[in-house]
């Protein structure tokens, strides 16, 4: 439903993985969807060019998050909103859940968005049965 979908990672094997997806789209939607590098420090955006950015299953492995979502603000449009999915720390029965120690607190990064600045600060913890989510407004 997006008119557009930017996909960022860091791993060049997962834009491989990324484009294969993006060819099997008929074409209207292909043109519809921008497969990027980034690096850890850098998403690989422009100043303003977002609506939305969802960060899925990869908060654990941001080293300094509160500075990384400080520096998020900056590709978001005016009243943009950054969403958080990722693994809740409670047992999950999945072959593929992380371990425990690649898994972030809700409280935590409820905490760090605040001291990032964001605002409105919305939290579900019941929807998905192995994740959770957060959703925060830009200032």
């Amino acid at each position: 439903k997006a008119g557009r979908v930017i996909a960022v990672d860091i791993d060049p094997e997962m834009l491989r993985v990324l484009n294969g997806f993006k060819k099997s789209l008929r074409p209207a939607l292909q043109e519809n969807l921008d497969v990027r590098l980034a690096t850890p420090d850098d998403p690989n955006l422009q100043p303003n060019e977002v609506d939305i950015i969802l960060i899925v299953n990869t908060v654990a492995f941001i080293s300094d998050r509160v500075q990384y979502f400080e520096n998020l603000k900056k590709y978001l449009k005016s009243g943009g909103k950054i969403v958080i999915v990722d693994f809740k720390i409670k047992r999950i029965p999945l072959v593929s859940a992380p371990p425990y120690s690649d898994r972030v607190y809700l409280h935590i990064i409820e905490e760090q968005l605040d001291s990032s600045g964001y605002l409105q600060i919305e939290t579900d913890d019941t929807s998905l049965d192995y994740q959770y989510l957060v959703f925060a407004q830009a200032p």
